[in-house]
Formats: structure tokens, sequence, C-alpha cells
């Protein structure tokens, strides 16, 4: 199977490509078969470019970065595929955790993500509780910013915690 990469513009503070799932082994250390690569920007490819700092409660910030992986790996394991991806980078006085996985939140649920409840949003072996509502908490106390995507047309749901810059 043929892999082509074309025409796309990459800014990435780590790899800008990943082949996972072409070996039984880990991604780097395998061959990948069959792949073009052409007429591609890498632009700061490979490192951070910015050195930066942010102030936060060790614990709290664990809860932050923990609810939301486990919320998303909760999701892949519902859905048995999909990929997660996590990403950090700086952006207008922030620096930005993006925790995206394949799947989506169905919309009557996507008014009351953040919202404080006593009851779940799910019924169902993997109930829905109180871990966003922890986020938001967590975050608002760091003077933070949290927001999130879900949309359908890629199956995809990304959470970005936004905690500001020293």
């Amino acid at each position: 199977r043929k892999s082509v990469v074309e025409d796309c513009h990459f800014y990435n503070c780590s790899s800008a490509i990943e082949f996972t799932g072409d070996t039984d082994y880990w991604h780097e250390s395998g061959p990948v078969g069959d792949v073009l690569i052409r007429n591609n920007v890498f632009e700061n490819c490979g490192y951070c470019g910015w050195n930066s700092t942010i102030t936060a409660d060790r614990k709290k910030a664990g809860r932050i970065i923990g609810n939301l992986l486990d919320n998303a790996h909760k999701k892949l394991e519902e859905i048995r595929q999909g990929r997660l991806q996590i990403d950090v980078y700086a952006e207008n006085g922030f620096i930005v955790i993006a925790i995206g996985n394949t799947g989506t939140i169905p919309d009557g649920v996507r008014e009351q993500i953040f919202k404080e409840r006593s009851a779940p949003l799910r019924t169902g072996p993997e109930t829905g509780g109180q871990g966003l509502t922890i986020v938001k908490l967590f975050t608002v106390m760091h003077n933070g910013i949290v927001e999130f995507e879900s949309l359908p047309q890629s199956n995809w749901t990304v959470f970005r915690v936004k905690l500001p810059r020293e």
C-alpha cells in the first residue's frame, strides 16, 4: 500500500509526519514500505522554537491532563479503533495542551459538558461523571481557558487547555 504526503504545510514543534500501524514494532524502528513525500513545507519541525514556563499546582495540572487522557482513552476503547493525539504549543500568551481523539460528542451532551452535575451524562458501563467539571475548575483556578471542538464531519474531538505563560 502506498502512502502519499503532498502539498501540505506542517508547523509542529516535534515530528511533522509519523507512520504507525505499519509494523508490529515501535513506529520508529520498523520499515515503512512505500511512501512519497513531496511539495511540502516544514516550518519549525523537530524542535520547540519557544522557551516558556507555566506555574501550576502539580496535582491539579496532573488531574487536568489525566482526566482528558482518560476520557480520550475510554472513547477509543468504546469504538475499538482510532487515534489519540497530544500537542503542546505556545499561542497568544498561553501554553496550550491539546488532546484529541477519534470520535465525537453528541449534540445534546456538548452544551452540558462542563456543567456541574450529580448524575452522569451517559448511562452504561462507561458513564460520564465529574472529570470535565474538574478540568474546567482547575483550569480556571490557574487563570486558564478550556475549550473543545467535536467535529462530526471528520470524526474528531479535541480539548484544549490554555494556561498562562510566565
